[in-house]
C-alpha cells in the first residue's frame, strides 16, 4: 500500500487546469496517481460559487492550511501543559 501524502499546491493547480479543460475526475486522478475519491473531495473542498470554473486553488489552499494548523493545535497544548500531558498518558 502506498504511503498517503496530502495534496499540495502544485497538484491543486493541475486539478484546476484540468477541470477548466473539462477533464473527468478519473482522468485527473490517473494523471496525479491519486484515487478518484481524493480528487472528488479536493474539488468539493475548493468549490467556489463565485468562480466560473467552480474550483478555486486559493480557496482549497486556505482550507488546507487552516486544517493543518488545527491538527497542530492539540500538540501545542500538550507541550504547554505538562500536567495535562501526564493525565492523558495515564489513561
Amino acid at each position: 500500500m502506498n504511503h498517503y501524502t496530502r495534496i499540495n499546491l502544485k497538484e491543486r493547480e493541475v486539478i484546476a487546469e484540468m477541470r477548466f479543460k473539462e477533464e473527468s475526475i478519473r482522468s485527473i486522478a490517473k494523471i496525479l496517481n491519486r484515487s478518484p475519491s481524493s480528487i472528488s473531495r479536493e474539488l468539493s473542498k475548493g468549490y467556489s460559487r463565485n468562480s466560473f470554473i467552480n474550483y478555486s486553488v486559493s480557496n482549497a489552499q486556505i482550507i488546507s492550511q487552516k486544517n493543518e494548523s488545527s491538527r497542530n493545535s492539540g500538540k501545542i497544548k500538550l507541550q504547554k501543559h505538562p500536567n495535562l500531558r501526564k493525565f492523558i498518558k495515564s489513561k
